[in-house]
């Protein structure tokens, strides 16, 4: 059985070898996709993470939910493994490297998590069936214990493989949108 240790360094690998081209290209296909979801258009309150380098691009999501006029929460850390859903009213304004060097909000009303009615989270690799694996540090497995609504894990096709090792405290998504037809 596969560690979470070896299946992070694995999806490393994975990511390192993917070129920007396809990055774009792919986070065009998965953007889309996320954008003609039901769940998506009905939605009026958003948490979605803001994307770094090797993730598949938010930035588009993002600015196609404010302009519908939903409400967009952005994850900020506040302390180890804990994080809080900020509003972003305007991409280019609102958000500022944190902690982590990762783009979060610098102000913007708090949302508490039960009432969020979207979530669209990230992975280092997931598996069709919902299981996700993070970065480690148990983030998005704590602040989606508390969430009432749907969730959905981006995945570049090449991160996806059935070897994703779980615990009992992981929390599966509800569907893993990739790039692939």
């Amino acid at each position: 059985m596969t560690t979470k240790a070896e299946a992070r360094k694995r999806a490393a690998a994975v990511r390192e070898s993917l070129s920007p081209e396809y990055m774009k290209e792919a986070s065009e296909v998965i953007s889309r996709k996320v954008l003609s979801l039901r769940r998506f258009k009905e939605c009026g309150s958003l948490f979605i993470y803001v994307s770094v380098a090797g993730e598949p691009d938010t930035e588009k999501i993002i600015r196609a939910a404010l302009d519908a006029g939903k409400r967009v929460f952005a994850p900020r850390c506040t302390g180890p493994g804990v994080m809080e859903a900020a509003e972003v009213a305007d991409f280019d304004r609102d958000l500022a490297p944190g902690k982590y060097g990762i783009p979060e909000p610098k102000g913007g009303e708090v949302i508490l998590p039960e009432d969020i009615d979207f979530a669209v989270i990230p992975c280092a690799a997931a598996a069709f069936d919902g299981r996700r694996l993070g970065h480690g540090a148990g983030f998005y497995d704590r602040y989606l214990e508390k969430t009432k609504c749907p969730a959905v894990a981006l995945c570049f096709s090449p991160l996806v493989t059935e070897d994703i090792p779980t615990e009992s405290y992981d929390v599966k998504a509800d569907m893993v949108i990739t790039d692939a037809e």
